[in-house]
C-alpha cells in the first residue's frame, strides 16, 4: 500500500470509529429509562447500556487524542486554544443558553427536573443540555494536552492513570474530566509511540482484547473495558474500511457527522420521548424512534439547514 493509499484508508478507519461511536452514543440516550434515578427495567436494554457505556466516550477522547498531533507540532499555544474555544465552548454555551427555556418549560416530562438556580453550574460543565457535558470536558482535557503536550511520556501516562484513578474515587470533578483526560492522553501515546497499533492488531490479538473485554465488563474493571473496548471498535473500523461494502459509506457519513449528531440529537430525541414514551407509555417503540429520528435527523438538518449558514455553524457546531 503507497502512502497516498494509506492516508486515506486511516481517513476510514478514524471515521468508521466515530461512526460506530456515535451510533452507540445515541443508543444509549434512546433507551427511554436510561437517564432517570431508577434501574433500566427492560433487562436486555439495562445489559446494552452497561456495554455501550464501559467504553464509548473513553472512545471518543482516545480518538480526539489519536488525532490531535498538532500539539507536538506547533508552538503556537494561545492560538490553539482559541481554536478549542470556538470549536468546543462557543456551542457548549450557545445551545445551553438556547435549550434553557425549553428545558424549564418541559420541566414535567424530564426525567431530571432542571431548575433555573442551577443554571451557574454551567460554567462547571452542568449544560442545560446535560449531554453537552463533552464538550466541557473535551476542551479542558485539549487545553491541558496543548499546555503539557512535550510531556506525553511513559511517565506522564501512568501520572494521567494515577488522576483518573482519583478522579474515579472522589468528587474532585462533576464530569470527570481527569478520568476522560486518561484517554485522550492515551490517544496522544499511541499516535506518537505506536501509530500503526491497530492495523497490526492481529485477529488472535483481538479476541484476547474481546475475553478481556467481557471479564473487564462483568468484574467492573472500568480500564479494561474502556481499554479494550476501544482497541476493539478502532479494529473492527479498521477490518470494515478495508471492505468494499456500503457500511464504509454509511459510517464514514456519519462519523463526519458526529460532533453534528452529538449536538443536535437531544432536541430531537426529546420530543419522540414525551409523547411515544411519556404519553402512549411504548418502550420498545420509544427507543428505536427516538434512535432512528435522532440520528436522521440530525444529519439531514446539520447538512440541509445548519451547515449552509456561516452563523449557525460558528454557534452551533463551532465551524468556522
Amino acid at each position: 500500500m503507497d502512502k497516498r493509499a494509506d492516508k486515506i484508508s486511516r481517513l476510514k478507519f478514524i471515521d468508521i470509529a466515530k461512526g460506530i461511536g456515535i451510533l452507540l452514543v445515541v443508543m444509549g440516550h434512546s433507551i427511554p429509562d436510561a437517564s432517570t434515578f431508577q434501574t433500566i427495567s427492560n433487562e436486555s436494554f439495562a445489559f446494552v447500556h452497561k456495554i455501550i457505556y464501559s467504553f464509548h466516550m473513553p472512545l471518543f477522547f482516545f480518538i480526539s487524542g489519536f488525532l490531535a498531533k498538532t500539539i507536538f507540532d506547533s508552538s503556537q499555544k494561545l492560538q490553539l486554544i482559541r481554536k478549542k474555544i470556538s470549536r468546543l465552548l462557543v456551542p457548549y454555551f450557545f445551545i445551553g443558553i438556547c435549550y434553557l427555556p425549553l428545558k424549564i418549560l418541559l420541566a414535567q416530562f424530564a426525567n431530571k427536573p432542571y431548575e433555573l438556580g442551577e443554571f451557574w453550574k454551567i460554567l462547571i460543565g452542568i449544560n442545560p443540555d446535560g449531554e453537552l457535558w463533552f464538550l466541557y470536558a473535551l476542551f479542558l482535557v485539549s487545553a491541558a494536552a496543548i499546555i503539557f503536550g512535550n510531556r506525553i511520556n511513559n511517565l506522564g501516562l501512568i501520572f494521567a492513570a494515577i488522576l483518573a484513578v482519583i478522579d474515579l474515587q472522589t468528587f474532585f470533578s462533576p464530569i470527570k474530566f481527569l478520568w476522560f483526560n486518561f484517554f485522550f492522553v492515551f490517544g496522544l501515546y499511541c499516535r506518537k509511540n505506536f501509530p500503526n497499533f491497530i492495523e497490526e492488531t492481529n485477529s488472535k490479538a483481538a479476541l484476547a482484547y474481546l475475553a478481556a473485554f467481557a471479564v473487564g465488563n462483568y468484574f467492573n474493571l472500568l480500564f479494561v473495558s474502556a481499554a479494550t473496548g476501544i482497541v476493539l471498535c478502532l479494529w473492527i473500523s479498521w477490518k470494515i474500511s478495508q471492505t468494499n461494502s456500503t457500511a464504509v459509506k454509511i459510517f464514514e457519513v456519519l462519523g463526519l457527522f458526529s460532533m453534528d449528531i452529538y449536538i443536535l440529537s437531544d432536541m430531537i430525541k426529546i420530543p419522540c420521548r414525551i409523547v411515544f414514551w411519556n404519553h402512549f407509555h411504548l418502550y420498545t417503540p420509544t427507543f428505536w424512534i427516538c434512535f432512528t429520528a435522532s440520528v436522521v435527523g440530525s444529519v439531514i438538518l446539520s447538512k440541509f439547514i445548519i451547515r449552509k449558514s456561516k452563523i449557525l455553524s460558528k454557534f452551533i457546531l463551532g465551524l468556522k
